[in-house]
């Protein structure tokens, strides 16, 4: 059912990226859709585009640490949890 929602989701996405690419909180949330979606390539790409346009956004940190880890890239991961922790955004 996630995948269909999903699928669903996509082109509403790619509109309000297209209307907004300077949008963090778009591109954040696109990343978390991708990540629910088990795509966490294209997760990470979007959480580092939120971090391009706001590096002090804390849940884009934490959930890209998160997706890093999945991805087996856990030192990368590691620093991104620092930021998210120091921006007060992870316990």
């Amino acid at each position: 059912m996630l995948s269909r929602r999903f699928d669903e989701a996509v082109p509403h996405f790619e509109r309000a990226l297209a209307l907004k690419p300077d949008s963090a909180e778009a591109q954040h949330t696109y990343g978390r859709a991708l990540a629910h979606a088990g795509r966490w390539d294209a997760a990470i790409a979007h959480y580092r585009q939120a971090l391009r346009i706001n590096p002090d956004f804390g849940a884009a940190h934490l959930d890209l640490a998160m997706a890093l880890r999945r991805a087996g890239r856990l030192e990368e991961a590691q620093a991104h949890y620092i930021e998210a922790q120091r921006l007060g955004a992870a316990p």
